[in-house]
């Protein structure tokens, strides 16, 4: 089973313990950049809205003009869904979401041929360092990071196997996703552009 599932689902395992011993020492952070979707999110909610000068008075560049909604909208549903324990919610998605970065990441290495070791560390290292900060703070990055790595290897692994409509087809959803989570997504796509041509064969 060397190389396996089995080893899928133990990088998987693995790949949840540096944010949650984060977590667990600091808690879910708020970094310079959280105010920013939290006000998003809380403009998100039914009731009165500011408009006109009373939205310019929020600053010289309301936040719904710069930041786009995917993010807030997911604050806001874990909100709703508890309003005292969100904070712990949004923890365990961005960890779920880091589960299936690693899973996908140590089964496309193997396919790429890598030995089980460098597959093994391969998969982990997107969850260690600065990905367990991010996994562990009210950021875009854990759920962009989901989607958009989901994309590349979608597309990595279409070409590898010859190419294939439904992989571009899939990737190309989860980069419309993406976008609705990082306003910068939009100039990254460029760059995917000769790998989804490649990908559709």
């Amino acid at each position: 089973m060397r190389g396996g599932w089995a080893a899928t689902a133990l990088v998987a395992l693995l790949s949840t313990l540096p944010a949650l011993v984060a977590a667990s020492v600091f808690g879910v952070v708020e970094t310079p950049d959280s105010p920013t979707y939290l006000a998003y999110a809380m403009q998100l909610v039914p009731g009165p809205r500011p408009e006109g000068a009373a939205l310019l008075a929020e600053g010289p560049m309301p936040v719904t003009l710069y930041r786009t909604i995917g993010y807030p909208a997911v604050l806001v549903a874990l909100q709703w869904i508890s309003p005292a324990g969100w904070p712990m919610l949004l923890l365990g998605l961005q960890v779920a979401a880091q589960v299936v970065v690693a899973a996908a990441a140590h089964r496309v290495a193997r396919a790429l041929g890598l030995s089980p070791a460098l597959a093994f560390a391969a998969a982990l290292m997107p969850a260690a360092g600065m990905g367990a900060v991010v996994q562990s703070a009210v950021m875009t990055d854990a759920l962009f990071g989901l989607l958009f790595t989901g994309a590349m290897l979608l597309l990595l692994r279409a070409g590898l196997a010859g190419g294939g409509l439904g992989a571009v087809a899939l990737a190309g959803v989860l980069l419309a996703l993406a976008t609705t989570v990082r306003e910068a997504t939009p100039y990254l796509l460029l760059g995917l552009l000769p790998a989804a041509a490649i990908a559709a064969g």
